[in-house]
């Protein structure tokens, strides 16, 4: 599963509002974006999430981006009982069931993966030999852009390329 993007260590309002801002789709991909903004409160000028599918559907990216009011770090997650290797700091790869995905972190040049346990206390569901792949961001410039690539190994000839970065206001 996917989680929502930390500021600072925080979560989301979970009385915010996050409407679904623009969609599209063709046969090369579909994508939609979402601003997150009021669910972050106060803190921020700005969050928009994007979620796309591109490569003949054959990959996706997760793409935040925040315009924050002070400098804060950054926390992307995902949740997986698959095995996590960190490859390097901007690479890591998931295997389950003999099959490999492979997760990269396109922007911003600083972000770093890092494993955590998933396991919850009582009353939640334990996740017992859950894991949390991480992508963080240290404070720095209150402009940040936090995508990730996931990338599934085909049996017809790997992992697609990965992508450049564009802005969501051009997706």
């Amino acid at each position: 599963s996917h989680s929502v993007p930390l500021i600072g260590g925080e979560g989301q309002d979970p009385n915010g509002k996050a409407p679904i801002t623009r969609v599209g789709s063709d046969a090369a991909g579909a994508f939609a974006i979402v601003d997150l903004s009021s669910a972050y409160g106060e803190d921020v000028e700005k969050v928009t999430r994007g979620g796309a599918t591109i490569d003949g559907r054959r990959a996706a990216v997760i793409q935040d981006e925040f315009l924050l009011k002070r400098s804060a770090p950054v926390t992307w997650a995902m949740t997986t009982d698959a095995e996590i290797t960190i490859v390097s700091s901007r690479h890591a790869t998931l295997l389950q069931n003999g099959k490999t995905l492979h997760v990269n972190i396109l922007s911003p040049e600083n972000g770093a993966f890092n494993i955590e346990s998933a396991e919850r206390p009582e009353p939640e569901r334990s996740n017992s030999g859950v894991q949390r792949l991480l992508a963080q961001v240290p404070a720095g410039p209150t402009a940040v852009t936090v995508s990730v690539c996931l990338r599934p190994e085909w049996p017809e000839g790997g992992p697609v390329d990965l992508p450049s970065v564009k802005p969501l206001s051009t997706w």
